[in-house]
């Protein structure tokens, strides 16, 4: 499938707020012990063939790091996440690469259910050559992943 990723427009920025605000219910995202407002850092947008936007990734750059805050896929399966992935680690090129970590985001603004999908497409993101962090919640992934009451798991 045809994937064309470029930096959102006002429009597009819009668009993605009122898919963020339906998913999230929040404007604010918290990593790394820091509170973003990723409607306010730069955005790539990724269109398919239909330019229809199917996803997004917003990022922010501290003291020579590129962290991607964002990453969602709004029509799955067509490639998306990875192409912006891609992207954005093209877009980094300035920064060091031995100091980019690609953190997928177990957890954050994610089903269980959609935190297992990117577990299991890990792999997928391989080509971006770099360490990935993977950090995710005992409460709820370990639960969603074995049925198990946190009670019931603790040793």
């Amino acid at each position: 499938m045809t994937m064309q990723v470029r930096p959102a427009n006002d429009d597009e920025r819009r668009e993605v707020a009122a898919l963020w605000a339906e998913r999230w219910g929040s404007p604010r995202m918290v990593t790394r012990g820091r509170v973003h407002e990723p409607m306010g850092l730069p955005m790539l947008v990724a269109l398919d063939a239909d330019e229809r936007i199917a996803g997004a990734l917003t990022y922010d750059v501290r003291d020579g790091e590129m962290e991607a805050v964002t990453v969602d896929a709004f029509i799955g399966r067509i490639g998306a996440g990875r192409a912006l992935i891609e992207a954005a680690a093209a877009e980094a090129r300035g920064v060091d690469r031995a100091r980019l970590v690609f953190d997928p985001g177990f957890d954050l603004g994610k089903t269980p259910a959609q935190s297992i999908e990117v577990l299991l497409r890990l792999r997928e993101l391989s080509v971006l050559g770099g360490p990935l962090l993977a950090a995710v919640s005992r409460k709820d992934f370990v639960g969603a992943l074995t049925g198990m009451a946190p009670a019931a798991r603790d040793a």
